[in-house]
């Protein structure tokens, strides 16, 4: 086990890279950090969020990093040059949570994101390009199922932004 510094606030988020090999941690001090996940070192501080992260995601080919903040915002950078690729703006109050599809077909690339304004949106991308397209109104997927930690329901997002509640 390693134990690592940089951050000097709290740190209450944290992704692994599916390649399993950096990790990625925001923090109540408005940074995004990506660590080595072998040997603890610091590779990159991303900045520009202007409120504390609430939470990091990373797409399923390890090309980006996501963070969602109390600030609204969704920043996007790629995850091994920390070059800010989008800053995604919709929420108009904190966004609490965010995730990538999980699937390989790239018509099929997207990033969710849930805001305290009880809101869901669905932003588009290209994987190849890394451009964002605006936020999707309209989705004709399942995109994602979460059974909710310690409880027994299970929400998922699907077609025509639909959010659907399960108690199970």
């Amino acid at each position: 086990m390693t134990t690592v510094l940089g951050h000097i606030q709290e740190v209450y988020v944290i992704a692994l890279d599916p390649t399993r090999t950096r990790v990625v941690t925001g923090s109540d001090d408005k940074l995004v950090k990506v660590w080595d996940a072998r040997t603890g070192l610091l590779l990159h501080t991303l900045r520009g969020h202007e409120n504390y992260i609430s939470e990091v995601a990373v797409s399923p080919d390890s090309r980006l990093v996501a963070a969602g903040s109390w600030d609204k915002n969704i920043r996007v950078w790629t995850l091994d040059r920390a070059e800010p690729v989008a800053v995604l703006r919709g929420h108009t109050n904190k966004v609490v949570t965010i995730m990538f599809s999980p699937s390989p077909d790239p018509s099929r690339a997207y990033l969710l994101s849930v805001g305290s304004d009880r809101t869901l949106r669905l932003w588009k991308y290209d994987p190849q390009t890394l451009q964002f397209d605006a936020e999707v109104k309209h989705a004709t997927i399942i995109f994602v199922s979460k059974f909710l930690l310690g409880h027994r329901d299970r929400v998922h997002a699907e077609e025509k932004g639909r959010v659907q509640g399960h108690h199970l």
